[in-house]
């Protein structure tokens, strides 16, 4: 009988792109250290009383490659009581659709939005995504961290029961080092490796990117400046983009607004990237050299596109990751601590600002550090080539 994977959680048809490329890639780095052989591939979810159908997914992760997911809904109340049962009798003992899975599940994969280990959105959220790792420890099954930011933790619990899992974890993959420290604190073995994103595959599209051209992501999120706790926090997030297209524009540099967490038919309100490039690009007084990458492209796509620019400036985190990856020069416009660790990796400690809770007199700071990278993109390049290559 063929093994079942759980794989936490699938996010290929998420309108935040960086998470699409993290499902995307996540399978290919898993065929490398694992294989997938014929595994049944279950992604996890649950509900408590309106019954949910099951989804089957066909992800194709190259032109001769194609990988089938199921995302399968289990009765909550039936996996707390499977899964005692399974603790207490060794899983010889229950019944129902979680226990005829989780018998025959022996890896459990977790990626969850490479933020699976930290409860820096909400105690809900974290819970939301943890729980298939922490059955899995409890029940002693292979449990692989892949690659992704571990931490931080606003709250204790959440602190031990992520401790829990990590010790009892398989393996344990990691893209920076910021929860290093405690790893050697655990005890666990761990190792650095880029995030699973840069497995991913760029898919061609047809499309005219012109010579020298910038691409600037700009955040949704942080444009309208009215999302959730980080409400209030980007007041001049809007000068400082329109400052940065009128420096390229004065160099006579075309730019390209490209979205990375965008619904193309309905905009997402408070978040949506394409909007907020359509908004920023009516208010320029000068559109001169300003395009805007307008069509429902999927993660891969957007690598390939990014990978066409000369230079990239990026405010979503995965955009970033395409454009470093394909060896583009970048730089981040950073409102999670997330990019610190993960830009430095890479040699660009000089390649970031924080662009939350700044005021008016960052801008023309920023806008220097931008220039000063721009000019040095050619540099920049050809160690992006020999870091990667590193790793």
């Amino acid at each position: 009988m063929d093994e079942i994977i759980f794989f936490s959680d699938f996010s290929a048809t998420h309108t935040n792109r960086g998470c699409q490329a993290l499902t995307y890639g996540s399978f290919h780095f898993i065929n490398q250290i694992l294989g997938l052989n014929n595994a049944i591939i279950i992604s996890p979810s649950y509900y408590y009383r309106r019954k949910r159908i099951d989804e089957q997914h066909v992800l194709q992760l190259s032109t001769d490659e194609n990988v089938e997911i199921t995302i399968r809904f289990y009765w909550a109340p039936e996996i707390i009581f499977t899964s005692i049962l399974c603790k207490l009798f060794g899983g010889k003992i229950g019944f129902g659709k979680f226990y005829k899975d989780i018998t025959r599940v022996e890896h459990i994969f977790n990626i969850s939005g490479g933020d699976g280990f930290s409860d820096i959105y909400s105690s809900k959220s974290f819970r939301h995504l943890f729980w298939p790792s922490f059955i899995g420890s409890f029940l002693n099954k292979k449990l692989i961290l892949l690659p992704q930011t571990i931490g931080p933790f606003k709250k204790t619990c959440n602190r031990l029961l992520a401790e829990y899992a990590i010790r009892k974890a398989e393996k344990v993959f990691v893209r920076d080092l910021v929860f290093a420290d405690d790893l050697n604190r655990l005890r666990v073995s761990y190792k650095l490796t880029n995030d699973v994103s840069y497995y991913m595959i760029p898919q061609e599209v047809k499309i005219n990117i012109e010579t020298n051209a910038v691409g600037i992501n700009i955040s949704g999120l942080a444009f309208y400046n009215n999302f959730s706790d980080l409400k209030g926090r980007f007041p001049y997030y809007k000068d400082l983009i329109i400052k940065i297209i009128n420096f390229f524009q004065e160099h006579r540099v075309p730019v390209y607004l490209i979205p990375h967490t965008y619904n193309h038919e309905t905009p997402e309100i408070n978040s949506d990237d394409l909007q907020a490039s359509k908004d920023i690009y009516q208010s320029l007084k000068n559109k001169t050299g300003i395009k805007i990458i307008d069509a429902d492209y999927i993660a891969p796509e957007l690598k390939y596109i990014i990978s066409k620019f000369d230079f990239f400036i990026g405010t979503r985190l995965h955009a970033n990751f395409a454009a470093i990856y394909s060896h583009v020069p970048a730089f981040g416009l950073a409102y999670s601590y997330k990019f610190a660790g993960s830009f430095d990796q890479y040699g660009l400690n000089d390649h970031y600002s924080n662009v939350i809770d700044m005021n008016m007199e960052d801008i023309n700071k920023i806008v220097h550090r931008i220039e000063k990278c721009y000019l040095l993109r050619q540099v920049t390049k050809e160690k992006l080539i020999d870091v990667l290559k590193s790793i």
